[in-house]
């Protein structure tokens, strides 16, 4: 597959060729993901009527699993700070306020998958790759646990501000985070100019 996109891209520059592989590279990737939730089911759709409804209750739960987690070390994290926080299943929130429920978008495997793909396919060392996907995975955890704390917060305090804080806020931070990471890799693995001789005298 790809030795035929480079011949297709043959016209053009290296630099061209690379930008557009890259871009395939992004359209193949989320085209993937597209066709696992198509198997999966979205989660506003009820199991009887997905494809699949055993394997979507798999899914579900373990998804269920994930938020569940996160949402107890947000909660356990605004403890630490003195609030009293609570937390339930996909939801937390602090004395008094609406608080903050987690969806399985808002969960990150979507975007884990991604980046995990994107550096599967990037021209890097195995074990830059493995210690990639592994940094990137502990991030998304360590910033989805800072998200609900930190939205918990802005329901207390500023709950005018929540919809911001929650639909582009938090998402350029977490955003943020992987993008400078895959760049910081792919960047140290790419092959340093070296100086050419003079050949004038």
């Amino acid at each position: 597959m790809t030795q035929y996109l480079v011949k297709v891209l043959k016209p053009f520059g290296p630099e061209e060729r690379k930008l557009a592989l890259f871009f395939i590279k992004l359209l193949l990737i989320w085209l993937s993901w597209k066709v696992i939730i198509f198997i999966l089911g979205e989660e506003s759709v009820p199991l009887d009527d997905r494809m699949f409804p055993a394997l979507s209750a798999q899914w579900e739960a373990w998804n269920l699993q994930i938020a569940s987690f996160i949402i107890e070390q947000g909660a356990a994290l605004l403890k630490l700070l003195g609030y009293e926080a609570y937390a339930w299943q996909r939801t937390a929130w602090i004395r008094n306020t609406g608080g903050v429920v987690m969806g399985n978008y808002c969960i990150g495997i979507q975007l884990m998958y991604y980046y995990v793909m994107l550096l599967l396919v990037a021209p890097l060392r195995i074990y830059k790759k493995i210690g990639g996907m592994v940094t990137g995975i502990i991030v998304t955890f360590l910033l989805n646990i800072a998200r609900v704390s930190g939205l918990c917060l802005v329901a207390l305090y500023i709950p005018k501000y929540m919809f911001i804080a929650h639909d582009h806020v938090f998402n350029i931070i977490v955003f943020g985070a992987l993008i400078g990471i895959y760049y910081l890799l792919t960047k140290s693995a790419a092959p340093s100019r070296k100086a050419q001789p003079r050949t004038d005298r």
